[in-house]
């Protein structure tokens, strides 16, 4: 599914809520972030999480809904990401490949990513 057509169906609470999970928000983060900067993207990532899980019965409180630290968090990496990498057409393929992401070996232990280096403290 192209960026378009996800970002349409989360917009539209269409979604799977059984595909709503790691790489998702992720991938809708990055489309904000190219479409809108930083604060009209944590606007719309936060009003449109809250507006799917509403959609989906999510119950607010400690353990569910919209967690907003980890929410403005992620989007604050994933922009500092951009700015240093810079945009992409797939936004859920910057460091890794498929391949190796899904490979036995990077679910057991950590590997290196195939893609692009990962960022060093001090580099």
């Amino acid at each position: 599914m192209n960026g378009g057509e996800f970002v349409q169906q989360f917009e539209s609470r269409a979604f799977p809520f059984d595909q709503w999970h790691h790489r998702a928000p992720v991938k809708l983060a990055c489309i904000y972030l190219t479409r809108h900067g930083f604060e009209a993207a944590s606007q719309k990532l936060r009003d449109g999480i809250r507006a799917y899980n509403a959609a989906r019965h999510v119950p607010k409180g400690p353990a569910g809904g919209c967690h907003e630290t980890l929410a403005m968090f992620w989007l604050r990496v994933i922009e500092m990401t951009m700015r240093e990498y810079g945009p992409r057409a797939a936004a859920d393929r910057l460091f890794y490949s498929a391949e190796l992401f899904m490979s036995a070996r990077a679910r057991r232990e950590f590997v290196e990513p195939d893609l692009a280096r990962l960022p060093r403290a001090g580099s």
